[in-house]
């Protein structure tokens, strides 16, 4: 028996396929999130930005 015969009767094939959509999905989540945070960096450097400006006047 070959490999891949042996393979897919133990369903190798498919958990390797739910594994590779899982990855794809928490990837998406992470790249995101990852969006989220740049933005909430560039939110915070414009306040503090302001804040001090409000300090100097």
């Amino acid at each position: 028996v070959s490999i891949e015969v042996e393979a897919r009767l133990f369903g190798w094939n498919d958990i390797i396929k739910d594994l590779e959509e899982d990855l794809k999905k928490k990837e998406e989540e992470l790249d995101a999130r990852e969006n989220e945070l740049s933005q909430e960096k560039l939110i915070s450097a414009q306040l503090q930005h302001e804040l001090k400006d409000k300090k100097a006047k």
